[in-house]
């Protein structure tokens, strides 16, 4: 049977439950494509380089982009969930007030995810870490900004309930098998 590739996006703000569930997802049997920032952000910390979003978003978007664009093409037949997405690199760099790229728009028109679940900031699971440095009112920055970036590139997030994340992994399944 020839299956069709389907591209998920699980995107939200920092510390809304979106990498404990693509982990769930992935421990569910489905391909799932992990979060590239957390792992950018700690190499650099521990080799002492500046590649981080609050010392040079550029050089951190520039890299970002790359290992988002390597997970988009490794795309296989049937679901693909990924941990966040190339649109969430230019809603950083909206938030920062930084220029997008004709380059970059031009690719995201050429890369489309087929379906975006949002995860909206939840103070009852937010918190900060070393990677993760966004306080509440950042936090709600940031999902303002994603909402924004997703909505102008011609998506509509879907968002997920304040559940468990088995529930929220149901809540996805079901919503895919019904309007996929």
């Amino acid at each position: 049977m020839n299956q069709k590739t389907l591209r998920i996006v699980l995107t939200g703000s920092p510390s809304s439950g979106k990498t404990t569930l693509i982990h769930h997802l992935g421990d569910m049997g489905y391909r799932c494509f992990p979060e590239i920032s957390r792992d950018i952000i700690q190499t650099s910390i521990d080799n002492n380089l500046d590649i981080t979003p609050w010392q040079n978003l550029a050089a951190f978007s520039n890299l970002v982009w790359q290992r988002r664009e390597e997970q988009f093409v490794q795309a296989n037949p049937g679901w693909n969930f990924y941990d966040r997405s190339l649109v969430d690199i230019v809603a950083y760099e909206e938030l920062n007030q930084s220029a997008i790229s004709d380059a970059w728009e031009q690719q995201l028109e050429n890369m489309r995810y087929d379906l975006v679940f949002i995860a909206r900031p939840w103070p009852d699971i937010f918190v900060n870490d070393e990677q993760r440095r966004e306080d509440w009112a950042q936090s709600l920055r940031v999902d303002e900004a994603l909402i924004s970036a997703y909505h102008h590139r011609g998506y509509r997030p879907i968002v997920l309930p304040e559940v468990s994340v088995e529930e929220r992994a149901a809540f996805v399944v079901d919503h895919i098998k019904k309007h996929l």
